[in-house]
């Protein structure tokens, strides 16, 4: 126990932290911590631990017909005793204290920002623990109703925006093993897709190194999101390879040609400060030439045109709205960041 204290001591830096926080965390230290220092006996190793939640590690090379063997038994109690202390599956806090076991060294700035990350997502923690205790109670209370678990259940569509989709994956699952319990793991499902999806994502990483299970609604829009964050990038890169180079080849001119508005609207709030002045800079030119560029790009200056008149127009990006009608200001291009009018004629009068 000194040990486990030792080197929650170490990682944790005596910070005093919130409930939700030490419920995260701490189960984690203590399971490692055991782990390491053969605290448990006939207990799993780092790998199984890490991959607790990996479907893909759970099931590897099991034969499902035929009988369990010694150390599918005996991976069957580590699981378990994984889900009593809480440790459910394992992100970057638990890659950072396996590294510390190991070599010693601990990372103050990694653990830091991790903390200071978990501390800034107290809500969300404290959801996803009211979610997990859900899960817990689902599985192990046998007295409980199905009525009364899907009574329970009931709030979490509210808050799925806080829960990450792992969690919400589990709820899904775990409800659907309930009679009428499908509809509102669904609910749960769509309403963490509703809040993915009215965020911004400029850059959307695989955030899911253990391979936890992830539902097919989810994997969908992480998906999509990624096919959007690569178009703009493909706008990004053409437009790059444009600049550097003078000219531009096939390539090119594929990935201007297929650029939307939402693709220009998403590199632009998403590139760098120095390659958004020579990426606008460049843009413009092309739009004031447009009679030259048009018959290699296609409708590409009029997307960057449509992606520029939202963004100078968004009442929530206040700065990078003036910065978009500075730069027009200066050219003939101004009147185009107006919203298009329709056409106005004069009324036809009779001539007497």
């Amino acid at each position: 126990m000194g040990k486990v204290v030792k080197t929650a001591n170490q990682i944790l830096a005596s910070r005093d932290l919130d409930q939700a926080i030490q419920t995260r965390v701490i189960p984690s230290i203590v399971l490692f911590c055991a782990i390491h220092y053969r605290g448990i006996s006939d207990g799993p190793d780092f790998q199984f631990a890490l991959n607790v939640a990996n479907p893909d590690w759970m099931h590897f090379g099991r034969d499902k017909n035929a009988e369990p063997t010694e150390q599918e038994k005996r991976e069957d109690r580590w699981r378990l005793l994984m889900q009593e202390l809480g440790v459910h599956g394992c992100d970057e806090f638990e890659k950072v204290l396996v590294e510390f076991l190991e070599s010693g060294l601990c990372d103050a700035d990694r653990v830091q920002a991790i903390v200071d990350r978990f501390v800034a997502e107290t809500q969300a923690l404290q959801a996803r623990q009211t979610a997990r205790d859900f899960l817990n109670r689902a599985f192990w209370d046998h007295r409980v109703s199905d009525a009364d678990l899907l009574a329970e259940a009931g709030h979490f569509p509210a808050s799925a925006e806080l829960l990450d989709p792992y969690v919400a994956t589990q709820l899904f699952e775990t409800l659907s093993e309930l009679p009428n319990g499908q509809a509102l793991g669904q609910a749960i499902v769509d309403a963490w897709i509703a809040a993915f999806e009215a965020r911004d994502h400029h850059d959307v990483e695989d955030d899911n190194p253990f391979n936890n299970p992830i539902h097919p609604d989810i994997k969908a829009a992480f998906d999509a999101a990624k096919a959007r964050v690569q178009a703009s990038a493909t706008v990004l890169d053409a437009c790059r390879y444009i600049i550097d180079n003078s000219g531009w080849g096939t390539l090119q001119e594929v990935a201007m040609k297929r650029a939307t508005a939402a693709d220009f609207d998403a590199a632009i709030r998403g590139m760098d400060i120095e390659m958004l002045r020579r990426f606008m800079r460049r843009m413009i030119e092309m739009r004031l030439q447009r009679a030259t560029y048009d018959a290699h790009f296609g409708t590409a200056t009029q997307h960057f045109i449509d992606a520029c008149r939202a963004i100078s127009n968004d009442s929530n990006s206040p700065r990078l709205a003036a910065l978009i009608k500075k730069l027009f200001a200066r050219t003939a291009l101004a009147v185009e960041l107006a919203p298009p009018q329709a056409a106005q004629t004069e009324p036809f009068v009779k001539a007497d």
